[in-house]
């Protein structure tokens, strides 16, 4: 019985830490990704499909990671990622809810080369000299905010416009 024990704390321990693994460059990955190949990432990452549409105007996915197969409620996700695609501009929304996994990926923000932009007080505004067509926002999750009923953590957008 105690090996159950271990081997079933082992398992959440794994599945809460995975989402947790998710790293800048990543995300930077996924924005300039086509739509099959972000799914299919997703996928692998272990998120789940809330919903996907796409047209002739653009497309759009939501997908939500939960520790627990058991829970399948979105505004409950340990992390919840949103790709918006159109054809001014991706839009890439990452929230979690752990402020150790907001802080490693400002850090590593910062460390692409990505410095903060003083003039915007509500969130934090990071640009690039080598990538001007590309900001990332960073700020809290509120009711006005969150996605899904996820109220709660922080999130950052990447926005890469083409024009």
């Amino acid at each position: 019985m105690r090996f159950l024990t271990v081997l079933l704390g082992l398992f959440l321990w794994t599945s809460v830490s995975f989402a947790q693994r998710i790293h800048m460059p990543d995300l930077f990955q996924c924005l300039s990704a086509s739509a099959d190949k972000f799914e299919y990432s997703m996928f692998q990452q272990g998120f789940v499909c809330y919903k996907s549409s796409g047209g002739l105007n653009g497309w759009t996915c939501l997908f939500a990671y939960h520790p627990s197969p058991l829970q399948q409620d979105p505004s409950k996700a340990t992390a919840i990622i949103q790709y918006d695609r159109n054809s001014r501009s991706d839009v890439l929304t990452y929230q979690v809810r752990s402020k150790e996994q907001y802080e490693l990926l400002r850090t590593e923000l910062i460390k692409l080369g990505y410095t903060i932009d003083p003039v915007v007080v509500d969130r934090e505004l990071f640009t690039s000299a080598k990538d001007a067509n590309t900001v990332v926002s960073c700020q809290p999750a509120t009711n006005a905010t969150g996605m899904s009923g996820n109220y709660e953590g922080y999130m950052f957008t990447l926005t890469h416009r083409r024009y």
